[in-house]
């Protein structure tokens, strides 16, 4: 069981509130979304839990079956608008940025566990293919490879179906489904709440 502790979290940028003593109390198998308008402090929420911004006061708590973690951000996966990944690299590199093991260009990441999750995404058949020549959809799904192979505790996703067609948000939302059924904290940001109908 992992818990997720948001407690009284605040943060102003001069004189705007962007959060205002937000509390938050999450378990894994929990998907919860997060909606509001702009200014509502859904950014500013996932830039903390992700170690980007620092709140003004209050605390975030991530606690694992081995107790509390101390670095929250290093146990968090973002998955975001728009994709972070690198057109002029194939799939299978892009998966690889930042677990390279050595500069010869061995792969630091597990290659079958590679293989399952680009399958289970549907991008496996574009492993040698570079993103340039990929749709902004594929592309998408890179970075949510990039954030399943993490082994992360939780999983932030911002607008991640903001690209993908209604059949493509479905098996989004199915992956979303087995994270949190693998004992996982999933957090959607979303406009599209019709995805939960």
């Amino acid at each position: 069981m992992i818990g997720l502790s948001c407690q009284n979290l605040k943060k102003r940028y001069g004189a705007t509130r962007a959060l205002d003593g937000l509390d938050l109390e999450l378990t894994s198998g929990m998907i919860v979304g997060v909606a509001g308008p702009n200014g509502a402090g859904k950014s500013t929420l996932m830039r903390m839990l992700a170690g980007e911004e620092m709140p003004d006061s209050g605390e975030i708590v991530l606690t694992r079956k081995d107790g509390p973690v101390n670095e929250v951000w290093r146990r968090v996966a973002v998955v975001h608008q728009e994709p972070q990944v690198w057109p002029n690299m194939t799939v299978e590199q892009n998966l690889a940025v930042g677990r390279e093991k050595s500069w010869f260009g061995k792969i630091g990441i597990d290659p079958k566990a590679a293989e399952t999750v680009m399958r289970r995404l549907g991008i496996l058949q574009y492993r040698d293919s570079e993103l340039s020549d990929l749709s902004l959809a594929v592309r998408q799904r890179v970075e949510i490879a990039r954030a399943m192979l993490s082994d992360a505790d939780v999983y932030l996703f911002d607008e991640p179906n903001s690209a993908l067609t209604e059949h493509e948000s479905h098996a989004l939302f199915a992956t979303m489904a087995e994270l949190a059924e693998d004992d996982r904290v999933v957090i959607l940001i979303t406009h599209r709440l019709t995805v939960f109908v």
